[in-house]
């Protein structure tokens, strides 16, 4: 068991984000199942003259044996909004071939299952790099722009190190985009960093920086400002708030979430 990892960096399983990994603390996760709930809402007009509001619902169980943990995600998703916007996991997209009418979808999303193990961790566990392969089934409905009807996966590599209540972390990833009949998506890039500080014995606080690549190369990519702050609710249990701030397009204006897990 070591002093901290990035499954506890992984801030959205919903909204970008998802992702989720979740927030950063100060110790190791002890081994076992967790049980979560998060409520994601975010809005953002992605190039358009009109928001699209998106609610991100998901229920994740989570199972941990160091070195490895394993996380299945299953979300509920309602989104209104102009345009034929699809959702990529819990990642929106805007369609090339926009629509005007204003439309409100929802239902099942897209069920996520990653699997990380812990790749290298440091005499006295400050420092230690992880290694997560996950995959997106394609369970939402791409007839309402749930998802994209298609199978996608991805590969993330996180690196992280700890002092004196400070925490440091950053990441990059690589998604292989599944590929609807008539549409092309690019395989993406994405890159995040940021920092944690344990501000009481049950209470941290930090903030990161999340880039993603478009699907599209003639549309921005997803630029975003996620600070956050994380509650420990007794021996098993913790909460957690974060808001998102967009910087490009590509993103939502502003966003905001809670999530609780209970670890058993």
């Amino acid at each position: 068991m070591h002093e901290i990892t990035p499954r506890a960096f992984r801030l959205r399983p919903l909204q970008g984000a998802i992702l989720l990994a979740l927030l950063a603390k100060p110790a190791a996760a002890a081994d076992g199942l967790a049980l979560g709930v998060g409520v994601d809402y975010s809005s953002g007009a992605y190039g358009e003259s009109i928001d699209t509001e998106i609610l991100f619902v998901p229920v994740f169980l989570k199972w941990e044996k160091d070195p490895w943990s394993v996380k299945l995600s299953v979300p509920y998703v309602q989104m209104r909004g102009p345009g034929r916007i699809v959702l990529n996991g819990e990642k929106p997209i805007t369609a090339e071939d926009e629509s005007p009418t204003v439309t409100t979808q929802s239902g099942l999303g897209d069920v996520t299952l990653g699997v990380t193990r812990t790749a290298w961790v440091s005499d006295g566990g400050h420092l230690g790099a992880d290694v997560t392969a996950k995959i997106k089934f394609p369970t939402a409905e791409a007839a309402k722009g749930l998802g994209t009807g298609k199978a996608d996966y991805a590969l993330l590599v996180d690196v992280y190190g700890a002092l004196s209540g400070l925490s440091l972390f950053a990441g990059a990833g690589h998604r292989w985009m599944g590929q609807p009949a008539g549409v092309h998506y690019r395989d993406v890039w994405s890159a995040n960093g940021g920092l944690s500080y344990k501000l009481a014995g049950a209470i941290s606080a930090g903030a990161m920086y999340d880039y993603r690549q478009s699907v599209y190369a003639t549309q921005p990519g997803a630029s975003e400002i996620t600070p956050f702050v994380s509650f420990k609710l007794g021996m098993h249990a913790k909460l957690q708030w974060y808001g998102t701030f967009g910087l490009s397009e590509g993103s939502p204006d502003w966003g905001m979430g809670l999530v609780l897990q209970r670890s058993y």
